[in-house]
C-alpha cells in the first residue's frame, strides 16, 4: 500500500494530528506536518456483556523513531470508546501502550483464570485467537518473530511473564491481550 509506505518516511517534527480525511470507523492515519507516520485498523466486536463492547486492534503501527511519543494513544483515542481493548501481538511496545490505556491487561497484569469467559469470547469471535491456550498464548501465530524488540528495563516484567507462559518470539508466538479500557476524556 502506498499509504502504508508513506507512514515510514523521514520527518523532523512533533505530532500534528489524526488525519481525519483518511479516518473511518475502522481505519485512521496519524500525520506529522502532512506526512503519515502511523495507522490503526480496528473492529468493534459485538457486545461481550450488555454495554461492554471490545475494540479489537487488528493492526497498529507507528514509525519506530517516534514510538512512545503519544501517537499510538492518540490513534486509539480516535477510535470508538469501548469498555474493552483487545489484540493479538508479540510487540512489547504494544503491550506497554495497552497498559497505558487500560486499568489492567490480561494476561500481563492478571491471569485469564480470573476471567476465563473474556478469553473464550475473544476465541469465539477472532480467528487469530481461536487456537489460544488458557493463558492467551497463540503458538506460532505469525510464523516468525516480526521485529527486533529491545529488552529495556520497562519490559523486564513482560519478559518474565512471557517466559513463564513458554512464549517464544522466534517461533512467532503471540499473546491475546484484552484490557479493561480507561474511560476516554471528553
Amino acid at each position: 500500500l502506498p499509504l502504508v509506505k508513506l507512514a515510514f518516511q523521514s520527518f523532523d517534527s512533533d505530532y500534528d494530528e489524526i488525519n481525519e480525511g483518511f479516518s473511518d470507523d475502522n481505519f485512521s492515519i496519524a500525520t506529522v506536518n502532512g506526512v503519515d507516520v502511523g495507522f490503526i485498523f480496528t473492529n468493534v466486536l459485538d457486545t461481550f456483556r450488555p454495554g461492554e463492547e471490545i475494540l479489537w486492534v487488528s493492526k497498529l503501527a507507528v514509525r519506530h523513531d517516534i514510538q512512545a511519543s503519544g501517537i499510538g494513544g492518540r490513534l486509539l483515542a480516535a477510535c470508538k470508546a469501548t469498555k474493552w481493548l483487545g489484540c493479538t501481538t508479540q510487540n512489547p511496545a504494544l503491550v506497554r501502550l495497552f497498559q497505558s490505556q487500560c486499568t489492567g491487561v490480561y494476561p500481563i497484569d492478571a491471569s485469564y483464570a480470573q476471567f476465563p469467559e473474556l478469553l473464550e469470547y475473544a476465541k469465539s469471535r477472532v480467528d487469530a485467537c481461536s487456537t489460544s491456550d488458557s493463558h492467551g498464548l497463540v503458538a506460532g501465530l505469525f510464523g516468525e518473530q516480526l521485529g527486533t524488540f529491545d529488552k529495556k528495563l520497562e519490559f523486564n516484567q513482560l519478559h518474565s511473564v512471557l517466559e513463564t507462559l513458554g512464549f517464544q518470539f522466534q517461533r512467532g508466538d503471540a499473546l491475546v491481550l484484552i484490557g479493561d479500557r480507561r474511560p476516554q476524556a471528553a
